[in-house]
């Protein structure tokens, strides 16, 4: 007869498997005394790029959303966030991102790679702006952001009060600094 393995000596090897999501889904089904662990690697990072053809990216949100909706377990395992080519308006892409945005409330770190603010939905938007909110979230990178406004930008960032890294790459169509910014942040975050 062979012994299991001790639980903390399962997790620290799981743990170094954190960006081999496939042997993370093979480790998965090996038992129960692997499988959370094996799924907070999983989920630990989620990126979310619509680039891909729309009905994929809605397929890959819809059981995303199914996922977490049968373990809801999942999503306190979701620790990064990347949002990744969103440069024009669709509606049905902005609401299934939404979906999944709103479920992640005890994220660390949020990317936004590409972005056209001015092209999301006001519902994505809000969502976002939850998160920035959120005080779990330490840290955010920007690569390529658009925003119509500094102002705006700012107004966004004020959200974020727990931030320990902010590394930005933003342009702002109007680059006007104001003198003073309107921050309402109260309406958008319940934890």
């Amino acid at each position: 007869m062979q012994l299991p393995l001790p639980n903390e000596l399962v997790d620290s090897i799981i743990d170094n498997l954190h960006s081999d999501i496939a042997s993370l889904l093979e480790c998965a089904l090996v038992g129960r005394a692997w499988a959370r662990s094996s799924q907070r690697g999983i989920f630990r990072q989620i990126v979310l790029n619509p680039f891909l053809r729309t009905d994929d990216y809605l397929k890959t949100t819809e059981r995303l959303v199914a996922a977490f909706d049968a373990q809801p377990r999942l999503e306190s395992y979701v620790r990064s966030l990347e949002l990744r080519g969103f440069w024009s308006t669709n509606t049905r892409v902005d609401a299934a991102t939404a979906s999944v945005v709103q479920r992640l409330a005890n994220m660390n770190d949020l990317t936004l790679s590409s972005i056209n603010w001015t092209v999301l939905s006001p519902m994505l938007k809000a969502k976002l702006t939850g998160i920035f909110q959120s005080p779990s979230l330490r840290q955010v990178f920007s690569r390529d952001l658009h925003m119509p406004a500094f102002a705006e930008l700012a107004s966004l960032l004020a959200c974020a009060r727990h931030l320990k890294v902010l590394d930005l790459s933003a342009d702002c169509v109007d680059s006007t600094l104001p003198t003073e910014i309107a921050v309402d942040c109260s309406e958008v975050y319940t934890p």
